[in-house]
């Protein structure tokens, strides 16, 4: 009996991480807004840009 091959191989498509790349981009732009008047609110960008690359890879790394 031959091995079994494969006929598709594929991932999620990005689009189903919109909801956490918009709310990662609202938290970014107002902690660039507050930066503005307190520079040391620039180190809070590290959590949304986390957040939005955790989703890429978990949806990156999923395999059909």
């Amino acid at each position: 009996m031959p091995d079994e091959q494969p006929l598709w191989n594929g991932s999620p498509s990005q689009w189903l991480n919109l909801w956490n790349y918009l709310p990662a981009a609202v938290i970014a732009i107002g902690i660039c807004v507050s930066g503005v008047f307190y520079p040391l609110a620039f180190i809070a960008l590290i959590a949304p840009l986390l957040w939005a690359l955790w989703g890429y890879l978990v949806v990156r790394c999923k395999r059909f």
